[in-house]
């Protein structure tokens, strides 16, 4: 803290004195000074107006500027709100400030950096043959967390379900590809055997592609030819 010069100050409104043991120590100041404005001097400069006030306390007969630390504990109890006003008028109208403007600056930070935005976006789902779906979410703050949960791996055929003991049936494997490789060489049109893993033969998935091309693009039905080129 600094020692003030009151030559160049006006005493807008006197406070409390104070007394402390030499030298002066900061943690008890701030014990007997928290949310107690009764230790504050108001000071104006000469030839100044309200903005230029500072605040000061009288320790031992001399007054000292308060470090921002102490103003901080000092006002604390000091709440930002949206009609705020920095001044007000003592009983016999003298202006004056509510808060140090070193102070004030400090709180305008810290109410903008903690301020949560909210944001509003607004979705517009197109669907083909559907009507336009609106949809709009509001949240404030941090995201939930998702309620989607992962779908579970499926167990592959020929291994064992447990993870600890994983073993492959290799003999099933086996009869699984010899009927994979007789199905794809037969090019059956009703599929593979029964008991194979193919989904589709060749020539069964050619004729899916060309029903599905025909339904989605009627008008090129008859431009489009699929056929399955033999080796």
């Amino acid at each position: 803290m600094k020692c003030i010069d009151m030559s160049g100050y006006s005493i807008v409104k006197a406070g409390l004195a104070c007394i402390s043991e030499t030298p002066i120590r900061l943690d008890k100041l701030l014990a007997m000074m928290e949310r107690n404005e009764s230790y504050i001097y108001w000071l104006q400069p000469q030839d100044a107006d309200v903005n230029a006030q500072i605040p000061a306390i009288s320790i031992n007969g001399k007054f000292y500027h308060p470090n921002l630390r102490l103003e901080k504990a000092i006002f604390r109890h000091v709440r930002l709100s949206r009609d705020f006003d920095n001044k007000e008028l003592l009983e016999d109208g003298t202006p004056k400030l509510r808060i140090p403007v070193r102070l004030m600056r400090e709180k305008v930070k810290s109410s903008i950096r903690f301020q949560v935005p909210r944001v509003c976006v607004s979705i517009q789902f197109a669907c083909c043959q559907c009507s336009s779906i609106k949809s709009a979410w509001v949240y404030q703050g941090m995201p939930q967390k998702s309620s989607t949960q992962k779908p579970k791996r499926a167990v592959a055929r020929g291994v064992s379900k447990d993870a600890s003991k994983i073993k492959i049936n290799r003999p099933e494997l086996l009869r699984n590809h010899e009927d994979v490789r007789v199905a794809m060489m037969r090019g059956d049109a009703e599929g593979p055997a029964v008991g194979t893993s193919l989904v589709l033969s060749p020539r069964t998935l050619v004729r899916d592609m060309q029903r599905s091309f025909e339904l989605e693009f009627p008008l090129f039905a008859g431009r489009a030819h699929f056929f399955l080129d033999a080796e």
